[in-house]
């Protein structure tokens, strides 16, 4: 065996998973001490080995291994009660991140015995929801905040199991939410004081996220307990007041503010903004407008001059009601450059305006599951009128986003762009020299067949580097007979390549394999030989298509066939439309052949994954064809009624 310097072996077990250093632990002794803090390091029960050393040993083994190792765990996530365990009976005082995700309701039959007594008051008892709780998950709950209290190096505290289980002793009261007011749980005067007390020591503490009905606490309370925090992570329902948010000393170095599940409203956000000076990234699962919301408020000056928040990068969760808002708020965010709008928002060209005003350094927008509004402005304005948006990345995911095309149009610089399904209009602006022209990464599901229209985008789009999506028909013809392309950059295509009419018919087909079979004859009968003319054809016709294939040089994944079928049944009306159509495929497809010119595709130099799927009744169906292949790839086969799938991988 080489012997390597354990420099260099050191160097190379921080890129490796616990798994692989499990393994180059036990290669030989010289490894092993090079490896194994390594392993040791960072000890996440959700990652193999784990779970198979939690299974196959006991949990007294587990704690003794901890007890060897423990000054080399820096990182700890517990799945598991006895990884807890085995941290507090091995007293782990070296921690830099600990995580924990495991209920107590389903692990009392690993563990009968607590571990701290109950007469130990350095954590009291009732600090802790106790209606619910026994001796048992009360002694749970203190080891874990004693695992906290004993590292003070904390720089990550996640705390991610129920709050019934081991939630804060809270009250009731009520707070108002869209509209209606609701009771929610705040902390006793007894918690508060235990978990100031618990935190205020972690002075390294940059990440935070533990809920227990503690977040509002916390929230409001973050410049004096952790002034170096930079993330914190909202889980749990938002009903603090804003005013006394203001009334806090501002936070220097918070950083990312999450909110999740959370919904804030305007008032929130304006005490949020005052409050962290220094936030960057804002995100919440929603953020609304209310009729309570004064926009008076965000200028004390009442000057009508724009409020400029000039620390904020991205916003996660944004309404329309909200940016309606802040428009009326005259607030500005200079310096944002990714918003994302809620889920079923109802997008509109004016509503891109309104966001590229409240936000001009925009660079990525991004809604998902919209809804498409009648735009007075596409009424209004002509094709080439109105503003532009220098937006670069485009992310609009629904079932139908056919009326985007006007709002694609005034994008020029745009270089990702996602859509959901789209028509033929849509494509058309983007083919019509190829506006955006820097467009480099597209993904779209056609809904309409429009092969001249893709081709054409293909003809204009010089720097197209990857075309993902469903139902990119193109027809043998316009690739033939049409515009050379110009994306030969691309890397990554998902297409269909068929003829507008079947090649031949089955009877067709059945006499090309007589012939194929038959023993050798003189003179061949007039209707095999015009079956022979029709297929040196269409075969000439496939191989000038694989040689236009062939000219994208730096292609790595290539995709022919449909991605997503829904196979209904052929009794039904629409089932007996489907099957026709899938008659057409199999019969009007190209054929992946040595004899086609499909060779020149599988021969090119970068290629790396080809996926075949195709329509077929049989699974059989291709396979012989491709034995060609075997030589220089690696084939997969799966039948899913009714597509047959050869996925190819470079060997």
């Amino acid at each position: 065996m080489v012997h390597l310097l354990p420099e260099l072996l050191s160097h190379v077990s921080l890129y490796l998973d616990a798994k692989s250093l499990f393994v180059c632990i036990f290669v030989c002794r010289n490894w092993r001490p090079v490896f194994l803090p390594s392993f040791w390091r960072v000890v996440d029960g959700r990652e193999l080995p784990w779970p198979s050393i939690l299974r196959t040993g006991s949990t007294t083994e587990l704690a003794l291994l901890f007890c060897m190792h423990r000054l080399r765990i820096q990182h700890l996530v517990i799945n598991d009660i006895s990884f807890l365990n085995a941290a507090t009976i091995a007293n782990l005082t070296n921690l830099q991140s600990l995580s924990f995700a495991c209920s107590f309701s389903a692990s009392k039959h690993r563990w009968v015995t607590p571990l701290l007594s109950l007469k130990d008051e350095s954590i009291p008892r009732d600090v802790f929801t106790s209606s619910q709780h026994d001796d048992f998950t009360t002694s749970m709950i203190k080891a874990l905040w004693q695992l906290v209290l004993t590292n003070p190096g904390l720089g990550q505290l996640v705390i991610a199991a129920d709050s019934e289980d081991i939630g804060f002793s809270t009250a009731m009261e009520v707070a108002p939410f869209l509209f209606l007011d609701y009771e929610v749980p705040v902390l006793l005067p007894r918690s508060k004081i235990f978990l100031s007390t618990c935190l205020s020591p972690l002075s390294t503490l940059r990440y935070l996220n533990i809920g227990m009905h503690a977040d509002n606490f916390l929230l409001c309370n973050l410049a004096n307990l952790l002034p170096s925090l930079e993330s914190f992570v909202h889980s749990s329902f938002v009903h603090f007041d804003p005013e006394v948010l203001l009334s806090s000393s501002p936070h220097p170095s918070l950083r990312s503010l999450t909110f999740d599940p959370g919904v804030i409203n305007l008032d929130h956000l304006r005490s949020i903004l005052k409050a962290f000076p220094a936030l960057e990234n804002i995100s919440a699962h929603a953020c609304y407008h209310d009729t309570a919301f004064n926009s008076k408020q965000w200028n004390n000056n009442n000057n009508n001059s724009n409020l400029e928040y000039t620390s904020l990068r991205t916003f996660f969760g944004l309404s329309s009601t909200a940016l309606a808002g802040l428009w009326k708020a005259r607030a500005c965010f200079p310096n944002v450059k990714s918003a994302t709008l809620l889920e079923h928002t109802c997008l509109s060209f004016n509503l891109v305006w309104l966001t590229k005003r409240i936000f001009p350094a925009l660079d990525r927008l991004e809604a998902r599951n919209i809804l498409w509004l009648e735009d007075s402005a596409s009424l209004k304005l002509g094709p080439m009128d109105g503003p532009r948006f220098s937006m670069t990345t485009l992310i609009l995911s629904g079932r139908d986003n056919t009326r985007a095309d006007f709002l694609i149009s005034r994008m020029l610089f745009l270089v990702r762009l996602e859509l959901g399904t789209i028509g033929s209009k849509v494509l058309d602006v983007l083919s019509r020299g190829c506006r955006p022209t820097s467009l480099a990464y597209i993904r779209f599901d056609l809904k309409d067949q429009c092969s001249a229209v893709l081709c054409r985008f293909f003809a204009h789009c010089s720097h197209l580097k990857e075309c993902l999506g469903d139902g990119h028909l193109v027809l043998t013809e316009d690739i033939v007979g049409g515009p050379e392309w110009t994306c030969l950059e691309l890397e990554k295509l998902d297409i269909e390549v068929e003829f507008s009419q079947d090649k031949m018919s089955f009877s067709g087909f059945g006499l090309l394999d007589q012939i194929r079979h038959a023993s050798r004859r003189i003179r061949q009968s007039s209707q095999e030989t015009r079956v022979l003319k029709q297929k040196q054809a269409w075969l000439s016709i496939q191989k000038q298509v694989h040689a236009r294939l062939a000219r994208l040089r730096n292609l790595k994944e290539i995709n022919f066939g449909p991605r997503y079928v829904v196979d209904v049944p052929a009794t039904t009306p629409e089932g007996y439309l489907s099957s026709i159509m899938k008659r057409q495929h199999i019969e009007r497809g190209l054929d992946f052949t040595q004899e086609s010119g499909f060779d020149l595709v599988e021969s090119l130099p970068n290629l790396k994954k080809i996926e075949l799927r195709r329509f077929c009744k049989s699974r059989a169906v291709g396979s012989s064809k491709l034995a060609w292949m075997s030589e220089r790839w690696g084939l997969e086969a799966t039948w899913q009624n009714p597509i047959y799938t050869v996925v190819a991988r470079r060997n």
